[in-house]
């Protein structure tokens, strides 16, 4: 269960974050979120990839349960089955299964989007906070919660997730020129990790990893433009904040992982696929066979994102 970034988290959790401007690979990438829970967790004696896997299951359960309830209150439950089963079959659920941060990153943003518009702002802060803290597209809140405050006419209290989100990122930004000299490090590690352009990947097109990192952006695109009067304002708004930030980032190698985490965009699909059920159940068992092959490449220690 524990491989390729989950050995970075590993090495987090029991050596600390290590970083030096050599051009190489370096732990500070990853964001503490997720290596702190698995630490804490690992306080009951229990070792990194057991710990690490529990934090995983138990926050991908907690997303399936988040996207349910908020999809069935916008949309209707028979919208919120098909965006509960998107999600869980989708072949890149295989990361919220092993000891990486995607289903804690689809926990805190489904419990800061619910909070959000319940009006329950001070935990929506702790939430975005959080999100922030926990991979880079967590970021994208702050943007899209200013938007959405300034547009609908919030209180001023509305505006307090979007300064805890900012505070969330300026406290790693902090750590990270205190011990390293260079508070951008995180940012500047990303030019050093491997990045492909989309010229890269279109001769491997045949693969299927390779047709997921090409096709996902455009397709969550459309999806989003093709139901934006029906989808809520800050989920629109948060997902074309993260969908940007992917665009602008040009790494064809993490960017079907980076739309796999937002939550708005199974929302979506839920109501795509509850009017068109025969296309659904086919893509149901399509997404069901390459989980399966994802889940045995991985066991097999190939590399699938």
């Amino acid at each position: 269960m524990n491989k390729w970034d989950g050995k970075w988290y590993e090495k987090i959790v029991t050596q600390g974050y290590e970083y030096q401007r050599d051009g190489r690979p370096h732990d500070i990438a990853f964001f503490p979120l997720y290596p702190f829970l698995t630490w804490v967790l690992m306080g009951t004696g229990l070792g990194f990839a057991a710990a690490g896997t529990i934090v995983s299951n138990t926050a991908f359960l907690g997303a399936l349960y988040l996207l349910y309830q908020r999809t069935a209150e916008h949309y209707g439950h028979q919208t919120a089955r098909w965006a509960v089963a998107a999600l869980a079959w989708f072949p890149l659920s295989v990361f919220c299964f092993v000891t990486y941060a995607e289903a804690l990153f689809l926990l805190v943003t489904l419990g800061f989007l619910q909070a959000f518009e319940k009006q329950y702002y001070w935990l929506a802060a702790l939430l975005a906070a959080l999100a922030a803290l926990c991979r880079i597209p967590g970021m994208t809140l702050i943007p899209a919660i200013v938007v959405c405050a300034s547009w609908d006419r919030l209180p001023w209290r509305a505006y307090l997730p979007a300064l805890f989100g900012f505070l969330g990122i300026a406290t790693f930004v902090i750590y990270q020129a205190t011990r390293f000299h260079d508070p951008l490090a995180f940012v500047h590690m990303q030019a050093s990790w491997m990045q492909n352009s989309l010229l890269v990947e279109l001769p491997r097109i045949h693969h299927p990893i390779n047709l997921m990192r090409i096709f996902v952006w455009p397709a969550a695109v459309v999806l989003l433009y093709s139901l934006r009067r029906k989808l809520c304002r800050l989920d629109l708004a948060y997902a074309l904040c993260s969908l940007l930030l992917i665009l602008l980032a040009r790494n064809m190698s993490s960017g079907h992982r980076y739309v796999f985490g937002i939550a708005p965009v199974f929302a979506a699909a839920g109501l795509w696929f509850r009017t068109r059920p025969r296309i659904a159940t086919v893509f149901m068992v399509l997404s069901a066979a390459g989980l399966l092959l994802e889940s045995v490449a991985w066991a097999w220690y190939h590399f699938i994102g």
